[in-house]
């Protein structure tokens, strides 16, 4: 199997459709406070209990974690962001429709939660993972760096939309940005595995010859040679004449 193809290996398209979709995902869910005025203005429900649908995405979002590392782990990463991420798109155009506080929940508190969590750092984590044996760091670095770039991206646009469409339509709008960019870009790129694409994992092989190069470095310099006793490599003994004035080992 090769390990790259046109010269840019696969696994660097891969990490760049995860990180637009976790940025997309993390975004969505950290928006719900942008509509919490426009919202207590158009029905006038007070901020306590708006801000339990809050509360309940990111208890959701906690507790997502652990089941999508499990299911990544059992399934493989890519189909959990299909499956898993699909609940916020909905919850998003839902949202634009609610009429009462129930629905907030529902749709903002549950679904977006569920979403955000099927895009998190156990799913991210464990792609990255399958894709990378070298560069590791600055992969994670990369995609934990979507998780807060999310918020940097989506949040202004939430805020722009909403000042120049309103608060339904800029809820419309963000599901439907969902739909048109993360779900062409998980079924056009994202695999479990290199092998799904007939390729290695980046820097494959890498870790093994670094090791084996150390290996080789670290052997006894040709100058010296190893004692038979002490096993050290430098020691000597010193010439003798006779038994009666043989020296010790001097190393």
């Amino acid at each position: 199997m090769k390990a790259t193809r046109g010269g840019l290996h696969h696994a660097w398209v891969v990490l760049g459709a995860l990180v637009v979709v976790m940025l997309l995902g993390s975004g969505l869910r950290a928006v719900f406070g942008v509509f919490i005025k426009p919202m207590e203005a158009t029905f006038g429900w007070d901020r306590a209990a708006l801000s339990g649908a809050a509360a309940i995405s990111l208890l959701l979002l906690g507790a997502a974690g652990p089941i999508v590392g499990w299911l990544a782990d059992q399934w493989g990463p890519a189909p959990r962001h299909l499956r898993l991420r699909d609940p916020a798109r909905p919850g998003a155009m839902l949202s634009a429709r609610v009429s009462a506080l129930w629905q907030i929940y529902i749709t903002c508190g549950v679904l977006m939660g569920l979403g955000a969590g099927g895009v998190g750092m156990s799913t991210g984590a464990a792609l990255a993972a399958r894709w990378f044996e070298a560069r590791r760091g600055l992969v994670m670095g990369l995609v934990g760096g979507a998780m807060s770039a999310g918020q940097l991206v989506i949040v202004p646009l939430a805020v722009w939309f909403t000042l120049r469409y309103g608060w339904r339509q800029s809820f419309l709008y963000l599901g439907v940005l969902l739909l048109v960019i993360a779900l062409p870009l998980t079924l056009l790129f994202i695999r479990d595995d290199p092998a799904q694409k007939g390729l290695k994992a980046y820097g494959a092989g890498q870790a093994a010859r670094a090791r084996r190069a150390e290996g080789a470095a670290g052997g006894p310099h040709p100058g010296r040679r190893r004692d038979a006793c002490t096993g050290v490599s430098g020691c000597s003994r010193a010439p003798s004449s006779s038994a009666a004035t043989r020296r010790t080992v001097s190393c």
